[in-house]
């Protein structure tokens, strides 16, 4: 944690608020990054794909809707239960190039998902005129092809990279008009999920300042918002505090800090039979992407980082890769962190290291 006076240190998991007086704060007011679109704001990432396919099945009829076999669970199911004609394209996420990007496999009228995988994805200038892509920016929030893309559609949720408790933006690149698209109803497990993650935010910021000393209540608090999150079930127009919070922090450069970590913590840490790091020259990561090859070493490096208060992402649970490298995990080095807490990073790394020479 950047802020000296901080109580608790931690590394990873939910953001925490972050007000005015807090050392994080300067980062926001003068980092910026210029991104010419026009936005339609949601509660999350699903909403916002969910409003982008309704609005596609309305216009045309759809073949078919690919996602890629390596993606997040929790969108898989969401177009899995509110769509029969789906099916899936093979894609190596560690590979920026990777051919599956060329999209051969698509005919027309189908739809296409495709993910900015840790924001090191580098897609097509252009797609076949007969098919609709849509692209996931998520993981690659204000990466060079989110910003500059050839989409029909795409969207990103916000809370992965900035301190709100819900949000997310759907756009059509280059379109003068904006993606108007939404439910009129009244979604109560969207409103319930953004006053859970809401209050969970605010108490991890008490808690890392040591004003707040139960963490079991703001955990309890985050997994009860995403448990509403999930039954959420539709893509209503978001409250004003959202819509807010999103314009309050949308264009703020979050791979600035990324970049400045991630160059110092690299050579820091020694090579491992055990993982890879993935990382791509001229490109900023989401994170710092550690893959293994073996669940064994795997989960015993993910309780070790946990063990010393480093929460990790497991991107994805129950996704089987068929690929040798094929378990990853993601920490957090954006603007929350110093030079020190990468040191800290590369100390954990060697201890586990010692650990598995001694076994």
């Amino acid at each position: 944690m950047k802020n000296s006076k901080s109580k608790h240190i931690e590394i990873g998991s939910i953001f925490h608020k972050i007000i005015s007086s807090d050392a994080e704060y300067h980062f926001f007011k003068t980092r910026r990054v210029v991104f010419k679109e026009s936005f339609k704001y949601y509660y999350s990432g699903r909403n916002a794909l969910q409003a982008i396919l309704e609005k596609v099945s309305n216009q045309v009829k759809i073949n078919k809707i690919w996602l890629p076999r390596y993606y997040c669970n929790t969108v898989i199911e969401l177009v899995m239960k509110n769509y029969k004609n789906v099916d899936y394209y093979d894609v190596d996420p560690f590979d920026s190039f990777s051919k599956a990007h060329s999209l051969n496999f698509a005919s027309e009228n189908d739809v296409v998902i495709v993910n900015n995988f840790w924001g090191l994805s580098k897609f097509n200038e252009s797609y076949k005129s007969d098919i609709i892509v849509i692209e996931d920016h998520t993981h690659g929030w204000l990466s060079k092809q989110c910003v500059v893309s050839a989409a029909h559609y795409c969207f990103a949720s916000l809370r992965k990279s900035y301190p709100i408790a819900l949000g997310a933006v759907a756009w059509q690149p280059k379109q003068k008009n904006q993606l108007d698209y939404s439910e009129n109803f009244t979604d109560h497990s969207i409103i319930e999920a953004y006053k859970c993650l809401n209050s969970a935010i605010l108490l991890k910021s008490n808690y890392l300042k040591g004003i707040y000393n139960r963490k079991d209540e703001f955990l309890r608090l985050a997994n009860k918002g995403e448990e509403y999150l999930s039954s959420s079930s539709g893509y209503t127009k978001p409250s004003t505090n959202v819509i807010n919070s999103i314009q309050k922090f949308c264009f703020l450069n979050i791979n600035e800090n990324k970049y400045k970590n991630l160059e110092y913590v690299l050579p820091k840490l020694h090579h491992s039979k055990e993982f890879i790091i993935i990382n791509s020259e001229g490109l900023t990561p989401f994170g710092l992407l550690v893959v293994f090859e073996h669940k064994r070493p795997f989960l015993e490096f993910k309780n070790h980082l946990i063990d010393n208060h480093i929460y990790p992402a497991h991107l994805w649970p129950n996704i089987d890769l068929d690929q040798k490298w094929k378990y990853l995990l993601n920490i957090h080095i954006d603007f929350r962190y110093s030079k020190s807490d990468m040191d800290y990073i590369v100390k954990v790394f060697d201890d586990w290291k010692l650990k598995r020479k001694r076994l």
